[in-house]
This record gives structure tokens, C-alpha cells and sequence, in this order.
């Protein structure tokens, strides 16, 4: 009976080792993965604050521009401004204005020549 039994327990420790190495390279295979998705991860979180600094960038770049347009905008309606002064200021210096009689006698017009008589 001893060589069954010891053939049995063999089988039963035979059994126990594979179930063990199945358990072992299941849990290596989840480290695995778990590696894998952190690492993911990781990658992402770096894309996404990549990501992030270009949006900061890009957002600066834009209140720049909203700066600069605000500027130019201002330039315009005060050069703008200036010329519609200077135009009102002209049409009210044109109206103040008096015409100067002036010391030379002006060209009366010439007679037209009156027809001839006929004989």
C-alpha cells in the first residue's frame, strides 16, 4: 500500500505545484497589466498636462491679441475722432470767415460787340 499512497501523494503534490505555478503566472500577469495601466497612465496624465500648457500658452496668445486688437481699435476711433474734430473745425472756421473786399477793382465784363448796322 505504500507505493500507492506514495504514488498518490506525488500526484496530489504534482497537482498542487502546477495549481501554484498557474496561480503565480496569473499573478505575474496581473502585475503585468497593472504595470502596463499605470504606466498608461502616467502617460496620459503627462499628455494631458503637455496638453494643458499649450491651452495656457495658446490662451495667453489670445488675450495678447484681444490687447493688441483693443489698442488698434482705440487708435482707430481716436484718429478717427480727430478727423471728424478737424473737419468740424474747418466747417466752422469756413463759416466764421468773411469775404475781404478786395483793394484791386475786379474786371467788369466786356461789352459784347453790339451788331453792325446794315446799310
Amino acid at each position: 500500500m505504500r507505493g500507492k499512497n506514495a504514488r498518490k501523494k506525488a500526484k496530489e503534490a504534482r497537482d498542487a505545484a502546477t495549481e501554484q505555478s498557474n496561480k503565480a503566472k496569473a499573478a505575474e500577469a496581473k502585475a503585468t497589466a497593472d504595470a502596463a495601466a499605470l504606466l498608461a497612465a502616467e502617460e496620459a496624465e503627462d499628455e494631458a498636462k503637455a496638453e494643458a500648457a499649450r491651452l495656457a500658452k495658446l490662451e495667453a496668445e489670445a488675450e495678447e491679441v484681444k490687447r493688441e486688437a483693443a489698442t488698434i481699435k482705440m487708435q482707430a476711433a481716436m484718429r478717427g475722432k480727430n478727423a471728424r474734430t478737424a473737419v468740424e473745425k474747418k466747417k466752422q472756421e469756413g463759416h466764421h470767415i468773411q469775404p475781404q473786399p478786395s483793394s484791386s477793382p475786379s474786371p467788369s465784363p466786356s461789352p459784347s460787340p453790339s451788331p453792325s448796322p446794315s446799310p
